[in-house]
């Protein structure tokens, strides 16, 4: 019952920022358009851009949910299970922001507010759940966080790797 928050990077490149993404519906490819703002390294001003699907499959994180045990992420493709269910292979960490009227913050540690700094989340394990698209990263007394970070490489169960990193806010940590 509370939205949580999840994010990926689109694994393309574009020459200005990108916002407003939409789908069309007469054709089925995806436009968007964007300007140079801040906290870019964008080379143009603007720019309005067309992704067009090549039939070939988009190996990606394709749903985020957080669990009473740790995160689930489901992907696009099978995974390989040696490779998805290696703890080694994933990289968590988290920090929060301090709410204040002044702008921006200083990323501090979860467990000690006064410490500016990212804390490394242990997992007790990785698991391939049966749909062999999903995995469960368990956290051991996993809390809401403002920002955590999951950075992975995988492979699909075809071999291609899938490389990335998954930003995500956690307002509530659901009982069942």
């Amino acid at each position: 019952g509370v939205t949580q928050a999840a994010m990926w990077q689109f694994p393309l490149k574009f020459n200005s920022g990108i916002m407003r993404a939409r789908f069309n519906a007469k054709d089925g490819q995806l436009y968007q358009c964007g300007l140079k703002g801040w906290q870019t390294s964008a080379t143009k001003d603007g720019g309005f851009y067309r992704v067009r699907y090549t039939g070939k499959p988009v190996n990606a994180p394709a749903e985020f949910h957080v669990r009473k045990n740790g995160v689930e992420i489901k992907f696009t493709t099978a995974l390989d299970t040696a490779s998805a269910a290696d703890a080694g292979n994933w990289s968590v960490e988290q920090w929060n922001l301090i709410y204040s009227g002044n702008y921006g913050s200083p990323e501090v540690s979860t467990d000690d507010p006064g410490k500016r700094s990212h804390d490394k989340v242990t997992l007790a394990g990785v698991r391939v759940l049966p749909d062999q698209k999903s995995v469960l990263l368990e956290i051991p007394g996993i809390k809401p966080v403002n920002q955590m970070r999951i950075k992975f490489s995988v492979k699909a169960a075809d071999g291609t790797p899938i490389t990335s990193e998954v930003f995500n806010t956690i307002h509530k940590v659901p009982s069942k």
